[in-house]
């Protein structure tokens, strides 16, 4: 027998299996109802309203769970992105602190100086062999980059430059992929 007819067989055996299933799921399921009917009719009054708000109850926290389960995620709320200003008064403060602010005051010079220049720098990271040379090999193809199959294959910090017509710089730095199997760089 092929594996194609035996597989058709097997899924069409899954299929009638499934659909006997929910059959007699849904008859058990309704001689139990008409068996708690009965036996809830001769019951006194308190008694039935007793199973009545229990029953609603479990409704209610079975719809909970499922909303709560199925219901689309919230969007996250917008932090509000500081000014230039703004991040030389909380450096000031930290400074005033004592806390330590040079590497924080030069990484603001440095990023100053690259938007005087009209500089762009995007920096690719992420797990190994996810494409982040092959991604700057299809933007920049005029580049020499060293892509391969092997994960790992980007060993050191690597940057590309574009320039477009009007002067702008743009500045890809494709950097070694994270997760490696030996943990470490050359």
């Amino acid at each position: 027998m092929k594996s194609s007819s035996l597989t058709k067989l097997l899924l069409g055996l899954a299929v009638v299996l499934t659909i006997a299933s929910v059959i007699t799921v849904f008859l058990y399921t309704t001689d139990l109802a008409f068996s708690v009917w009965e036996h809830l009719s001769g019951a006194p009054l308190i008694v039935r309203l007793v199973y009545g708000l229990l029953a609603l109850l479990v409704g209610a926290v079975v719809a909970w769970l499922l909303f709560k389960l199925f219901r689309p995620a919230r969007a996250r709320e917008q932090r509000q992105i500081r000014s230039e200003a703004d991040l030389l008064d909380y450096i000031s403060e930290l400074e005033a602190q004592g806390i330590d602010t040079d590497g924080a005051m030069k990484e603001l010079e440095t990023l100053s100086q690259r938007k005087q220049a009209g500089e762009i720098h995007i920096a690719l990271c992420g797990d190994i062999s996810t494409g982040k040379s092959s991604l700057v090999k299809a933007l920049l193809p005029q580049h020499d980059v060293h892509i391969s199959p092997a994960g790992g294959s980007t060993r050191e910090i690597t940057q590309y430059e574009w320039t477009s017509p009007a002067g702008d710089r743009l500045i890809i730095t494709d950097l070694p992929g994270l997760n490696e199997a030996d943990g470490e760089l050359d």
